[in-house]
This record gives C-alpha cells, sequence and structure tokens, in this order.
C-alpha cells in the first residue's frame, strides 16, 4: 500500500484561501465594532453634555430677575440674564460651543463650555405671552447656501433641542417689599 506523505499544493492553497477569508471577515467585524463603539462614546458625552446645559440654563433662568436677547442670530447674538445678586450671565455661541459667562462684581468672571454637534445654531427666545416670562434655548442644524446635499446626508442623526424655564420661578413666593 502507498502510504501519503505531507501535503499536496491544492490543499495549502485551500488552507490559505480559507483563513484569509476568516481573517477578511473578522477585520470587517473588528472595524464596524471600533467604528459602533466610537459613536456611542460621541452619543454618551453628547447626552451627558446637553443634561449639564440644560441643568444650568434652568437653574440661570430659575434664578434671574431678568432676562435679554441681545443682537440677531449670529456673530454677537446672546441671551443676557440679570440675578438678584447682581450677578450678569450671558449665553452665546462661539463656533462648536455654547459659552456661559458669569460676571459678578467682586469676582473673576467665570466661563462655562458646552460643546456642540457640528452645524448647529444656537437660538434663543423669551415668550412674555402668557403669565409668566418663559425663556428658551433651542437649536438645530444651520442650513445655508454652502451646505450640500451629500453632507446633510452624511450628518449624524440630531434631535433638536429645546430647554424651556420660566424667568424669576425662584422668587415667585418673596413677598413684595412696600
Amino acid at each position: 500500500m502507498n502510504r501519503r506523505r505531507g501535503i499536496s499544493l491544492i490543499e495549502m492553497i485551500v488552507v490559505i484561501g480559507a483563513s484569509s477569508i476568516i481573517l477578511m471577515v473578522g477585520a470587517g467585524m473588528l472595524h464596524t465594532l471600533m467604528r459602533s463603539e466610537r459613536v456611542a462614546t460621541e452619543s454618551l458625552v453628547h447626552a451627558t453634555n446637553h443634561a449639564r446645559l440644560a441643568e444650568q440654563f434652568r437653574d440661570d433662568i430659575h434664578a434671574a430677575s431678568n432676562a435679554t436677547i441681545e443682537g440677531e442670530p449670529g456673530a454677537d447674538y446672546a441671551l443676557q440674564i440679570t440675578n438678584p445678586n447682581a450677578a450678569e450671565i450671558s449665553y452665546s455661541q462661539q463656533g462648536r460651543l455654547l459659552v456661559r459667562k458669569e460676571t459678578v462684581a467682586t469676582q473673576p468672571p467665570r466661563h462655562e463650555q458646552f460643546q456642540l454637534p457640528a452645524d448647529v445654531r444656537i437660538r434663543f427666545a423669551i415668550d412674555e405671552s402668557g403669565p409668566q416670562k418663559i425663556a428658551d434655548l433651542s437649536w438645530n442644524f444651520a442650513d445655508d447656501d454652502t451646505t450640500t446635499n451629500a453632507e446633510r446626508a452624511a450628518r449624524p442623526p440630531l434631535n433638536p433641542l429645546k430647554i424651556e424655564a420660566v424667568i424669576g420661578k425662584d422668587h415667585r413666593f418673596q413677598e413684595a417689599t412696600p
């Protein structure tokens, strides 16, 4: 009986081909896994940032004695808030950042920044139609003439954000002084 020793060239090619297919599928899955992890991390960072912004904005508006909008949406657009303790707070957009600046007469100014998604435009509004003044901060994508359809399609999904708060809510139970 003739015994075979070793492996043939055909067998070796089949093994190399099968292992290369397995490696390609594994590399593709690893790439997909890393991309989904990056997207999940970005979503978590944005969600945490949005929650922090909403809490800070509501606290500022509830403690405010007055709030005004200065400028038009664009370069010098800001929400100015005055507190009874002589603090001046302003919210303004600077590129991909929403900057909160708090100025108290006896202390150095305090800055806080909130990261915004790309191509987002901030809007401020004050509604005085009801019994209480309501301030809101909202955002949506800034679509201008230079934004192409391909850029719009490549954007990550973004839910519009709207934060509303009653101006001076923390002072509603204080007695009026004569």
